[in-house]
């Protein structure tokens, strides 16, 4: 196992949550130009999650998505993101991905995200992040 499966192992009482939980999914939306990235779109606020934890998957709805889109998870202040993971899908309604390794976080910190897609016509992504945590 890695180095963030081994810490995850040790967690005393696991808490497993989604953010935003009894909310909307956040909306993240791309270009209308090939493969251009669109702007970061924060999905955690910074000092939303007070303590280290680990992002284990993504909820994924877009109804109308026919086209490749590749999804960009960053972590940072707004402006100063730094991309931590991308995940590519395609024709996607609703869906779960589980990620097949766990991604520290440091706790505090803000998470975002943003799209690129192949087509080029504006297309939105509505996205929730899934987390592990200690008490």
């Amino acid at each position: 196992m890695g180095e963030a499966e081994d810490q995850v192992d040790k967690f005393s009482a696991p808490v497993y949550l989604v953010y935003p939980l009894n909310a909307a999914s956040v909306t993240v939306s791309g270009t209308t130009t090939a493969w251009a990235w669109g702007s970061w779109t924060e999905i955690i606020p910074v000092n939303t999650v007070t303590k280290t934890f680990w992002i284990i998957g993504l909820a994924i709805t877009n109804t109308s998505q026919a086209v490749p889109t590749i999804i960009q998870i960053g972590k940072g202040a707004s402006g100063s993101e730094a991309a931590i993971a991308n995940f590519k899908i395609r024709g996607v309604v609703s869906a779960w991905m589980t990620l097949p390794s766990p991604i520290r976080v440091e706790a505090n910190t803000r998470i975002a995200a943003r799209v690129a897609q192949a087509g080029t016509s504006f297309q939105a992504t509505d996205i929730s992040v899934a987390y592990l945590t200690d008490l």
